[in-house]
């Protein structure tokens, strides 16, 4: 299911999994999509978000050999090189419940460039990474979105509402060593 080219309109699309060579990439979609998402309430509090970005996509896709993958994967959808679309999944490892492994993925950085949207190549990236979380052995898979069209994505996929999980934002101002 992973690295294989289908035809979309008429364009031909690449769906594969990310690798170093593609974390430029990422991290500039992640630049627009944060634009895309936040509007006017885009603000990069440090100015170094392109910077802990490439980071953080370097530490999530690789280990320090720079040969395995570490925490998940991205997968993309490209044109002539170009990635047009990302879909991450996380795998979250926690104690095991009685009643399965304990082991998770969250779903994150589902994007898509403004000129490719509804065209099905955001399901093909989720059926992607759904696929890989069976392989895997994930028990379940979290996601946060609060687009009505996302919303209406997901649910195509089986996904459902989830009333279990609380949150509190936290903001740090200051590095701290922990």
């Amino acid at each position: 299911m992973y690295g294989r080219r289908i035809l979309i309109g008429r364009n031909y699309i690449n769906i594969r999994a990310a690798t170093i060579n593609d974390i430029q990439q990422l991290a500039d979609l992640r630049i627009l999509q944060q634009h895309d998402d936040w509007g006017s309430e885009y603000i990069d509090y440090d100015g170094n978000f392109y910077a802990r970005t490439l980071n953080a996509l370097s530490d999530f896709l690789y280990k320090e050999d720079g040969l395995q993958p570490s925490k998940g994967v991205i997968f993309i959808a490209e044109i002539h090189g170009k990635i047009i679309a990302t879909c991450g999944l996380q795998r979250i490892d926690m104690l095991p419940q009685c009643n399965n492994n304990g082991q998770y993925g969250y779903m994150f950085n589902v994007f898509t460039v403004e000129e490719y949207r509804r065209q099905g190549i955001q399901s093909r990236l989720i059926e992607n990474a759904l696929s890989y979380s069976e392989k895997c052995g994930l028990t379940e898979i979290k996601l946060e979105t609060d687009s009505e069209d996302a919303i209406s994505l997901y649910k195509k996929h089986g996904f459902e509402w989830d009333t279990l999980f609380m949150s509190k934002d936290v903001m740090i101002t200051e590095s701290r060593e922990v």
